[in-house]
């Protein structure tokens, strides 16, 4: 009798082991995949693809930027594509160099300079941090990071 509450235990604790490890795989894989989104989602910035670039974001999407104020606000694909278009506009040159990405699940953390030429000549670097909520392979939250004080 002891032998089966010992053999039940040990089984359990296998299948509960099994278990885990799933949970971490998908888990994993959705790092990954998250992770490969925004990548992607750079690379095409970097080639000024703005509708490329637009496309892996979710219609509409939450953003929360200095530029925009405090609070989370939303925005279609083409206001996304219309303000880097505009941006394209004032900073030709401007690409973004990331200095460390980390994917957790739907999440991913971003640290990067964007750099440019400001239009007297000026090289122009702002780090940022941006932290992404992925979902369905679609950016879904876009929460952007950086000291828009202008000193």
């Amino acid at each position: 009798m002891q032998y089966r509450c010992i053999a039940f235990i040990v089984a359990c604790f296998a299948a509960s082991c099994t278990g885990q490890t799933n949970n971490n795989n998908t888990a994993s894989d959705n790092s990954a995949a998250s992770l490969q989104v925004v990548q992607n989602m750079f690379a095409a910035f970097n080639r000024h693809d703005w509708e490329g670039m637009a496309a892996y974001y979710s219609n509409p999407a939450e953003f929360l930027d200095p530029a925009y104020g405090k609070s989370f606000v939303t925005h279609t694909r083409d206001s996304v594509i219309a303000k880097y278009k505009e941006l394209q506009q004032m900073l030709p040159d401007v690409k973004d160099s990331i200095v460390s990405i980390f994917a957790k699940d739907d999440r991913v953390s971003v640290e990067f300079v964007s750099i440019a030429t400001l239009p007297d000549g000026q090289k122009f670097s702002l780090p940022i941090c941006v932290v992404f909520t992925v979902q369905q392979n679609l950016i879904v939250k876009d929460a952007t990071y950086y000291d828009n004080s202008g000193k």
